[in-house]
């Protein structure tokens, strides 16, 4: 059985330990100086970014044109031309008895997941002419087979012009573990009124609960809005509230609007979810570069480098698109090369045979795939 460890308490440990320097006092006894430790975030595997889509996600919302990606454990949202799309996916895990069974070989019938999708749309939207930007970049890339793929995440993106005068801004909340907040930006001239913001797809029930907040039903889980927070660019607040009409959402201010200030309206948007993400690290490993290895997260299982200095450099998605191969379901480990810096990571129980995959200094797919093995 795998012993799932605290990734801070396994890296400061590490570091602690790897990377002290000591000196020698008159007396010849050691003294520890200089020590370093290693300090991170919560977000261990750099996925909290909307990821630039080269290709990996084609396709998935079948011909939708997907543009960016938050795909971080159980929380996925494609942002299409059109608007965001939520992917909601129940699972079924097996029980104990069926585990022990398929860890002896045996055949065991797994159901598939079932995928829903809820789709945002602004009704009456410049589609023409909008155009979507994306800021902050991030140094370190996610890989998803060869370097094609490699793909910077993002902290902001921004659908411009979506109604004249009016961008609407997806951002990471830096003090939140999930959800997205977006800001709509109405510069002078722009009509409120114009926004109107259509949730549809798998979508059981639209409501307003006694929090003024606006809970969007589905099949699986929930999207909540929380109620938005509207201040002008020279940071004076303004009263502002949802208005819900049918399946429509829109903004009123009851005290007016200044015309001719650019005005933010800032709401935040979670997934009520079982299968949010975990950035738990199950195991470690290094070079002798100095650089960290860390296996972990959620399915399916990524490793990140981190480089001597403790600053994040790749995180391989856990899936290639060529040869097709990903290691969902259950967790299998992972190996480092100490001398060259390339990784080996394999399946956990797979039916048909597990297969090995080997990723190079880089965090790409290096060719070597073993033969699928029982």
């Amino acid at each position: 059985m795998k012993l799932r460890i605290h990734f801070t308490f396994l890296l400061l440990t590490y570091f602690a330990t790897s990377l002290l320097s000591q000196v020698q006092n008159n007396s010849g006894s050691a003294q520890v100086s200089n020590q370093r430790f290693f300090i991170k975030d919560k977000d261990v595997f750099g996925t909290r970014g909307f990821v630039e889509n080269k290709g990996q996600f084609n396709g998935l919302l079948g011909e939708e044109k997907i543009m960016f990606a938050l795909d971080d454990g159980g929380e996925k949202i494609y942002f299409t031309d059109k608007g965001p799309v939520y992917e909601m996916v129940k699972n079924f895990p097996l029980n104990e008895r069926e585990r022990e069974a398929e860890e002896r070989g045996e055949e065991v019938h797994k159901k598939d997941p079932e995928k829903r999708h809820v789709r945002v749309n602004w009704i009456g939207a410049n589609y023409s002419t909008m155009e979507i930007t994306a800021s902050e970049k991030q140094s370190h890339y996610i890989t998803y087979g060869g370097p094609e793929l490699n793909s910077h995440p993002y902290k902001i993106i921004t659908y411009k012009n979506v109604y004249p005068n009016i961008d609407i801004e997806y951002s990471i909340p830096e003090d939140k573990e999930n959800g997205i907040k977006y800001a709509l930006h109405l510069h002078p001239g722009a009509i409120p009124e114009q926004i109107k913001i259509l949730y549809s797809g798998d979508v059981k029930r639209i409501k307003r609960n006694n929090e003024g907040e606006i809970i969007i039903k589905t099949s699986f889980d929930e999207i909540k809005e929380h109620t938005p927070l509207s201040y002008y660019s020279d940071k004076r607040k303004l009263s502002s509230d949802f208005r819900l009409i049918g399946d429509t959402i829109g903004f009123i201010f009851p005290d007016g609007r200044e015309m001719d200030k650019t005005l933010i309206v800032d709401p935040w948007v979670t997934t009520i979810t079982s299968l949010l993400s975990t950035n738990s690290a199950f195991d470690v490993d290094f070079d002798f570069g100095g650089n960290a290895f860390i296996y972990g997260g959620s399915s399916p299982y990524k490793i990140a480098m981190y480089n001597s200095a403790g600053v994040l450099q790749w995180t391989f998605a856990g899936t290639l698109a060529l040869p097709p191969w990903n290691n969902s379901g259950s967790a299998s480990n992972f190996g480092v090369d100490k001398l060259n810096g390339k990784s080996y990571t394999g399946q956990g129980v797979v039916g048909s045979g597990a297969q090995v995959i080997r990723l190079n200094v880089f965090g790409n797919y290096d060719n070597f795939i073993s033969v699928a093995n029982s």
